[in-house]
């Protein structure tokens, strides 16, 4: 069985910061854990693509993610990385008007990076779990998007007053990944 986990997990905030242990510390830490896969940041592509490569070779891992906004070139650089999906844990909505509006976004995104081989997902926090008109509020984009996935972080589903299991159940054509909890 794989087993994933983010290098957000290991420096936390102090990643964007440039402080921290270095990607390559990060790798061997995750690998000597049993992880087979990493998410990375988009502070982790700082580093050189081919040192990437080797680190993770030099490690056993595979890049399975990044956490980042779905850009073009953050799709170049994952794609040639061997990963699968660009997970945005990204806008604010604060209604059904707006989670459709994110829906179309994601679409969008989605089919940039779809010649590319990446999926889009989108991964939430607590207010996503608010709800507007009988829905939370990230079911609305899911159910307005044709290619969008979610990557569900139960922590955060609960936090927000969700029931990860319900929502696993009801979407679970719709997640990315299998649902995880930030540590």
């Amino acid at each position: 069985m794989k087993v994933n986990i983010g290098t957000y997990s290991f420096g936390g905030i102090a990643s964007y910061l440039g402080l921290g242990p270095t990607l390559l510390d990060k790798f061997k830490t995750i690998a000597s854990l049993g992880f087979t896969g990493v998410e990375l940041l988009p502070v982790d592509l700082d580093n050189d693509i081919e040192d990437i490569k080797k680190w993770l070779k030099e490690t056993g891992l595979e890049v399975v993610s990044i956490h980042a906004e779905p850009t073009e070139e953050i799709v170049k650089k994952i794609a040639e990385l061997g990963g699968k999906a660009v997970i945005w844990a990204g806008t604010p909505f604060c209604n059904k008007a707006e989670a459709v509006e994110v829906a179309h976004k994601l679409d969008e995104m989605a089919e940039m990076a779809e010649p590319y081989g990446i999926k889009i997902g989108y991964h939430n926090h607590s207010q996503e779990f608010f709800t507007d008109e009988g829905k939370t509020l990230l079911e609305h984009p899911l159910d307005n998007s044709t290619k969008c996935y979610s990557q569900l972080d139960c922590g955060w589903a609960q936090n927000g007053g969700g029931s990860p299991p319900s929502f696993i159940r009801t979407k679970k054509g719709l997640l990315f990944g299998s649902p995880f909890c930030c540590l």
